[in-house]
């Protein structure tokens, strides 16, 4: 092999595995994102269904209606 080979080969293996690293890290950050933002969503929904969280996430001191429904 002369020279330019090996470094047409070398630059070739080195694309090829620098972009696998950086797919696999994408996916991987993509996905933890994507579970991040499933679980906000979870804990929101969870938070409007009771409504003592409720007001306490809109920063009001749960009425006497509030604690009867609980």
């Amino acid at each position: 092999m002369t020279f330019m080979q090996v470094t047409q080969t070398v630059a070739d293996y080195t694309a090829r595995t620098s972009f696998a690293v950086y797919a696999s890290y994408t996916v991987m950050f993509t996905r933890r994102r994507m579970r991040m933002q499933r679980r906000m969503m979870i804990t929101r929904r969870r938070a409007t269904r009771c409504p003592a969280t409720q007001a306490s996430m809109n920063g009001r001191v749960p009425s006497k209606s509030v604690v009867a429904a609980i």
